[in-house]
This record gives structure tokens, C-alpha cells and sequence, in this order.
């Protein structure tokens, strides 16, 4: 998301918000407005002397610090499970003990692929209505979780994406909710082995000690999330 697109191309990308006329939307309904940020990713060769700039991103964040908590969201609907670094390092244990392959991954654009339970409306940001050709008088109804709302996006990103890793057969390792393991040694065919992995955010690791079967996972995962 570069910033001189505004950061509109993951959006639209994803279907995240569909322009809708203010008269459409209920009375009562709080419109929310949103938050713009800009970072400037630089590059691990960077130094005092060479600044070395990866990309330059923008993001455009809805604005939750205005959500009331017990009136637009509850308090459970915001928690959104992470591993603690004790389950972290009991995967890099067994990762070594097994002689496991480790990999890290990140999934792009994660909340952006969280549908919503209930819509919700937000002001476009100033400008960028007339960019895209449209109506500035509309608004916009959102699809799809964005950053900043506090109930939707890591807790329905989560829920999501854990229900689909239980339904491709993995089962939670242990006491932590983020910690699974999928155990097809007893398949007949290629993508065979063990996996473990660890899900956090929009980011994780994963083991295993068959390079087909994290090629297969990574496969159907991301036709998965297409659908």
C-alpha cells in the first residue's frame, strides 16, 4: 500500500467497503470516523549516513478510540488470543529435539480478510472520494474488519482462521489456544509428517519435518482465504 495511492489498493482488493448513500443508513447508527497512518519501512542495511528506504505505506484505520465500550463492543469480543513466550520457546525446544524444520510466516493483509458480523459505517477520508471518482456526500459500509476496531479485527481474524486450521486437522497442543499440531504420519501419500505451529496475530511459526506437507498447508490456506 503505497502512500500515493492512500492505501486503497488492499481495500478494494479485498472488497473491505462497499460506497453507500448517508440516507441508506438507519437513524441512530453511529458513523465512525477514521484514522491515517503513514510509516516509512527502511531497510536493515540502513545507517545514520545512508538512510536505505524499503517503502513508504499508508494505512487507513477506523477510528475505535471513539467506540464505546458495553454500547458499540464488549470487552470478550476484543480479546484475541496470543502465545506467551514460554509456548514459544516449547515449540523452538521441540523444533530441535525432533530436528524439525522452523519457518516463520505472515499472512498479507490478515484483518482486511475477517468478514464482519454487523456492518459498519465510517467517513472515507477527506479527499479521496473525488480520487476514486465518486461521490463525496457517500460513505462507506464496511464488509470486512480494518484496523482499529477494536471487537473485529484480531478477535474475527483468529476466529477464522483457527476454525479452518481445526477443520484441516489440527488440534490444540497443550493449554494455549494458539499452540496446534497436525500428525499425518499415518498418510499414504507425500505431504506426510508432523507440524507444529504457532499462531499469533497476523504472523507465526510453524515446524514440521516434511517440506510438502508446509507446502501443502500454505497452498490450501491461501485459497482459503480467496473464498
Amino acid at each position: 500500500m503505497e502512500v500515493g495511492n492512500f492505501g486503497i489498493d488492499n481495500l478494494k482488493k479485498f472488497d473491505v467497503f462497499k460506497i453507500t448513500p448517508l440516507s441508506s443508513v438507519t437513524s441512530g447508527t453511529k458513523i465512525f470516523s477514521i484514522v491515517t497512518g503513514y510509516l516509512t519501512k527502511r531497510t536493515k542495511a540502513r545507517n545514520p549516513e545512508h538512510e536505505e528506504v524499503d517503502k513508504q505505506k499508508c494505512r487507513i484505520c477506523l477510528g475505535g478510540h471513539k467506540a464505546i465500550e458495553g454500547v458499540h463492543y464488549n470487552r470478550i469480543d476484543a480479546y484475541a488470543p496470543v502465545p506467551t513466550w514460554t509456548t514459544i520457546k516449547l515449540q523452538l525446544a521441540l523444533t530441535s529435539w525432533h530436528y524439525l524444520e522452523l519457518k516463520a510466516f505472515d499472512c498479507v493483509a490478515a484483518y482486511l480478510q475477517a468478514a464482519l458480523k454487523d456492518p459498519l459505517y465510517i467517513y472515507p477520508p477527506k479527499g479521496l472520494m473525488h480520487e476514486l471518482g465518486q461521490d463525496p456526500n457517500k460513505i462507506w459500509k464496511l464488509n470486512k474488519a480494518i484496523y482499529g476496531w477494536p471487537p473485529s479485527s484480531g478477535r474475527i481474524w483468529f476466529d477464522k482462521v483457527s476454525t479452518w486450521l481445526h477443520d484441516y486437522g489440527f488440534c490444540t497442543f497443550g493449554n494455549s489456544g494458539t499452540f496446534m499440531m497436525l500428525d499425518q504420519r499415518h498418510l499414504p501419500w507425500d505431504a506426510v509428517g508432523i507440524f507444529l505451529l504457532n499462531l499469533y496475530s497476523d504472523d507465526g511459526l510453524g515446524s514440521t519435518d516434511n517440506s510438502a506437507l508446509w507446502d501443502s498447508l500454505i497452498v490450501d490456506c491461501f485459497y482459503y482465504l480467496k473464498q
